[in-house]
């Protein structure tokens, strides 16, 4: 039997909203999920455990199948997270405090201008913890720009070559 792959995320159940991922079905997790294990699924996984029907209240199991078994309670949209030319992957998120997880991501949507929030941002984690890494702050237009910078670099060189040859020609 197959076994489907997934991404798996740990998240806070208001990470769709803040990124702005549409909940196509169900609901994402709240308070009373706190002693469930839950999790939403995103539309190209229960495309391909569920072709055709519903997969709200269906069940996913870990592993090699001998796992805890996962309600499905809500479905969301396909997110490109590797690389914008490729494929939407499979992803099932879980809410923060089912998982343990070594690595964690600190999304933010500011109201304005995001230049000045990395200081405040900064400030209150080390407020926090004082011996917390602090990385690089990025924005997502940071991250689409960077993710796509080779492929512009290509075009641009092939655009001098076409002038350089449009100039020849003339």
């Amino acid at each position: 039997m197959e076994r489907p792959l997934a991404d798996k995320r740990s998240i806070n159940p208001g990470f769709f909203r803040t990124l702005g991922i549409p909940l196509f079905s169900g609901r994402v997790f709240n308070d009373s999920d706190s002693e469930r294990d839950v999790a939403v699924i995103s539309a190209a996984l229960a495309r391909r455990l569920w072709p055709g029907e519903n997969p709200l209240g269906k069940r996913v199991v870990e592993g090699d199948g001998s796992g805890h078994h996962i309600e499905v309670v809500g479905v969301v949209g396909d997110v490109r997270g590797a690389s914008l030319t490729k494929m939407p992957r499979p992803t099932m998120y879980q809410p923060y405090w089912q998982r343990s997880q070594s690595h964690w991501s600190l999304v933010v949507r500011p109201g304005s201008a995001p230049g000045g929030l990395a200081g405040a941002i900064r400030h209150e984690i080390r407020r926090l913890d004082p011996e917390l890494p602090v990385p690089a702050l990025q924005t997502l237009e940071q991250l689409v720009d960077d993710s796509v910078a080779q492929r512009r670099f290509q075009l641009d060189l092939v655009l001098l070559f076409a002038a350089a040859a449009l100039a020849l020609a003339a």
